[in-house]
């Protein structure tokens, strides 16, 4: 399956509650939610990459979709480290992911956003590659380090993606937060 085939639609439209009901918001999104969690947790690395920065390269999304697609559930134990929390792989849904780690910012209302994702993977060839799609449409600059390669996207809210065979780092800029319900 291609991330194509998703409409994820849902990561970005607004949610509103209705009490005692099934809100419009559920009933609108349902399969395109069960679809896009069965490709994050099924379908290769690479396209789970690709499918994060698409997430996030044009508008600040409503969920922490990722944690939730890699964790193994109420059972996993949510790792603290320095400023970040995520999960090891002993906690993580798939074998080819090793860590997940995020920051969150809370602003002057209490609202929390994710800032950072992290993950690390065994090596993969094609971290790169899946990148650069992921990106397609935005404009970018990319500086090939040692040891990875640094992407600054222009106009969106991924400011910064670090990746190399090993790992992905993805970095938002707080200026294009935009707080979603649920």
């Amino acid at each position: 399956m291609e991330i194509t085939e998703i409409n994820l639609g849902f990561l970005w439209d607004r949610y509103i509650p209705v009490l005692d009901a099934t809100s419009p918001y559920e009933t609108r999104w349902n399969d395109e939610k069960s679809k896009f969690r069965k490709f994050l947790r099924e379908e290769s690395l690479d396209k789970i990459v690709e499918a994060t920065i698409i997430a996030f390269k044009d508008n600040y999304p409503r969920a922490l979709f990722l944690y939730g697609a890699l964790s193994k559930g109420f059972q996993s134990e949510i790792i603290e480290e320095d400023d970040y929390s995520g999960l090891d792989q002993k906690d993580i849904r798939r074998n080819d992911v090793l860590k997940y780690r995020d920051k969150t910012y809370i602003d002057s209302e209490d609202f929390e956003y994710v800032v950072e994702i992290i993950l690390e993977y065994v090596p993969t060839p094609n971290a790169m590659e899946s990148v650069e799609n992921g990106l397609q449409g935005k404009i970018y600059t990319k500086v090939e380090q040692v040891d990875k390669t640094v992407f600054q996207v222009q106009d969106s809210p991924i400011s910064e993606i670090e990746v190399s065979s090993t790992k992905f780092h993805l970095k938002i800029d707080r200026k294009k937060l935009v707080y979603r319900t649920i």
